[in-house]
């Protein structure tokens, strides 16, 4: 099973520029902990809600460049998800955005990886 059979496609994206407020209302909104930070259509970081949780009470006054992950771990859409879960447990991270030429397609998640588990498990 690839990355690419369980990623979630086109995730949400912010900029680094918006307010951590503006980011955690897009989360809550569309239930997501992890947001990837897009500049001119390439990836310049993630943000999580642990990220979040470190400026609390700041989030209308601070960027979100402030807070994100830069250059976070990646992985391509054909990489098997033992890989994608391997990198996740070795880096201690939550999410990886899958990258192909260099563009976000895709994220994929602890929570992804799990339900995958589950389906081969059933």
């Amino acid at each position: 099973m690839r990355v690419f059979d369980r990623m979630s496609p086109n995730p949400s994206a912010v900029r680094p520029q918006h307010t951590l407020a503006a980011a955690k209302a897009l989360m809550d909104a569309e239930g997501l902990r992890h947001v990837t930070v897009v500049e001119d259509g390439n990836l310049v970081g993630i943000l999580s809600e642990r990220d979040l949780r470190n400026h609390w009470g700041y989030l209308d006054r601070t960027s979100v460049d402030v807070a994100m992950t830069r250059n976070p771990i990646t992985i391509p859409p054909a990489a098997h998800v033992a890989d994608a879960a391997r990198t996740l447990l070795y880096h201690r991270v939550g999410s990886l955005p899958v990258v192909s030429a260099g563009k976000v397609v895709g994220i994929i998640t602890t929570t992804d990886l799990l339900k995958a588990l589950l389906d081969v498990s059933a």
